[in-house]
């Protein structure tokens, strides 16, 4: 049995001088059992912001500038912009975003758990343009999707890694080859082959909801959501099979936040000229670059992070990088989310 230790709630002020209260938990060995408690409070600060619309600057996050441990805040990104409405019925509980490698102006988004085996295409408005079933697949807990180019080939890659109570024996990561998509489509419905890779944890079952694929050596990385001091990220070279095979533990980091709450991964994606890897959490974006490629753990073992004026939204739990890597793009869970844009600079 784990004890945790509540200490007393504490008032922050954000930087836009919104202030609210959270409760921290100073447990050294935190399940995300608990974060419930305290996940309410800023939530509600997060919705004040969460309808700006369309082609507007978005309402900032509000993210107490004191709960940072590392200096560097942004100043060269543009300011996130609501670029469309997720608002199809179905798209309810959008927990990943991908962009098209294949077909421009194009993302790949699905709903957590609960729904079926199925991934959406999008245009940047938000509006449907292909629905696409993955023969045989199971969606036990959608929470990522990347998308890659390996040997000249497109794919996209569903993580099925969710795991709140730390109780599944293993987890699986689905890939199909990415379908060409017309943007004159709506809503036309197609069922892909999906192969599946069944994964476990070397050192016992853990909640991780981020994916990023580094195409050069087709390795499959899983960062934990963990509130604690360090951050485990996992990886394993892509082998479709039944068989279960086991992640290495490439390493760990600290989340840049004090609070436990917000160190909650929930989200990645790694550029296609592998010089960036981006993270998403309930109130904040992380990016970490370089100007030359670097693998994801090299860059969140020596890149100093940049958090990036981000959207205020209920529940973030998607974040993707253009094909092109000159723009970030994030949506919330929930009904008729929109879709925002950051533009990054042309220079780092």
């Amino acid at each position: 049995m784990h004890t945790t230790r509540l200490t007393a709630p504490s008032m922050f002020t954000a930087a836009n001088g919104v202030s609210f209260v959270c409760v921290i938990s100073s447990g050294a060995n935190m399940r995300q059992r608990l974060y419930s408690t305290f996940f309410f409070i800023p939530v509600l600060v997060l919705l004040v912001g969460a309808l700006a619309s369309c082609g507007e600057e978005a309402p900032a996050s509000p993210l107490p500038a004191d709960t940072l441990d590392h200096p560097i805040r942004d100043t060269v990104h543009s300011a996130p912009r609501a670029i469309g409405t997720l608002a199809d019925d179905r798209l309810k509980e959008v927990s990943g975003l991908a962009a098209s490698r294949r077909s421009g102006n194009v993302f790949w988004v699905h709903n957590d758990s609960g729904d079926e085996p199925r991934l959406f295409a999008v245009d940047s408005s938000g509006r449907v343009l292909a629905v696409v079933t993955l023969a045989s697949a199971v969606n036990e807990d959608w929470e990522d999707i990347a998308s890659a180019t390996v040997n000249g080939v497109p794919y996209l890659y569903v993580g099925d890694t969710g795991d709140n109570g730390a109780a599944r024996s293993s987890v699986t990561v689905y890939r199909i080859v990415e379908p060409v998509v017309d943007s004159s489509w709506s809503g036309r419905e197609l069922t892909i082959p999906a192969e599946h890779m069944t994964l476990t944890y070397p050192d016992g079952a853990r909640d991780c909801e981020a994916l990023a694929v580094d195409a050069a050596g087709e390795l499959l990385y899983l960062v934990e959501k963990t509130g604690n001091e360090r951050c485990g990220v996992y990886r394993a070279t892509w082998k479709a099979g039944a068989s279960p095979r086991m992640l290495e533990r490439a390493g760990d980091f600290h989340v840049p936040h004090s609070i436990s709450f917000f160190r909650l991964v929930t989200a990645a994606d790694y550029s296609a000229d592998g010089r960036v890897l981006l993270l998403r959490t309930y109130a904040a974006l992380h990016e970490y670059a370089a100007t030359a490629p670097r693998t994801p753990m090299e860059l969140l073992s020596t890149a100093t992070p940049v958090t990036l004026t981000a959207p205020a939204l209920p529940q973030a739990e998607a974040v993707c990088i253009s094909a092109d890597t000159r723009d970030l793009f994030t949506v919330s869970e929930g009904k008729s989310q929109q879709l925002y844009r950051i533009g990054r600079p042309t220079k780092r």
